[in-house]
């Protein structure tokens, strides 16, 4: 790699953000592994776009792994619902720290669900204990039904339960164009963690 404030050959760093070349990878299956660091890399590289991470996304997750492409039709290149949930994530994420135990990229994709909506996150806010997270503690009353839509978007992903599956995010009456974009991006933070947050598309 070439060091210091040198600029990268673009062809020389396309190669190195190769998924061919990653430990990972198996000429017979492909990636083997379920989730992926290398979202900058990949991005800077110019070998993977938004529309691009969202099908790898959903291919890699089991439960909406047969959804891809109706998903792909209803797309939006939101992550955040307004500076007001992005400052809600980061609160969150100060008070229960990263212990390695339990911040895992399930727990960050429904942390950023759970944090969407301030009514939502005034519900589930006490789930995020110092030892993970409790869905027992949720306060349902008072949640609008995109509301529940991401709560069970959240327990789906935390646990890989089928609360939501592939088929209801592709039908439009069941998951609204508002609630869409965020389980999009939850799906993204499984396969690519906290770099989906941070990544310009």
């Amino acid at each position: 790699m070439p060091g210091g404030g040198e600029k990268l050959n673009s062809k020389f760093y396309c190669k190195t953000a190769s998924c061919k070349l990653c430990a990972e990878y198996s000429r017979k299956r492909g990636c083997t592994s379920k989730h992926c660091p290398y979202l900058a890399e990949r991005v800077a590289a110019g070998s993977l776009t938004y529309k691009g991470a969202v099908m790898e996304a959903f291919s890699y997750n089991p439960t909406f792994s047969g959804s891809v492409g109706a998903i792909r039709k209803r797309l939006s290149d939101s992550v955040w619902n307004g500076v007001e949930h992005k400052q809600r994530m980061e609160a969150l994420r100060l008070y229960t720290g990263r212990s390695k135990t339990f911040y895992t990229n399930e727990y960050l994709a429904a942390m950023y669900l759970l944090t969407a909506t301030q009514t939502l996150y005034e519900r589930t806010h006490q789930c995020f204990t110092k030892n993970g997270l409790e869905f027992a503690f949720v306060k349902k009353a008072g949640l609008s039904i995109d509301e529940y839509t991401l709560l069970g978007t959240a327990k789906t992903l935390y646990f890989g339960t089928s609360d939501l599956t592939g088929e209801d995010i592709a039908e439009p009456e069941v998951i609204s164009s508002t609630a869409l974009p965020f389980i999009v991006n939850a799906v993204l933070i499984v396969r690519f963690g906290e770099e989906v947050l941070n990544n310009s598309w």
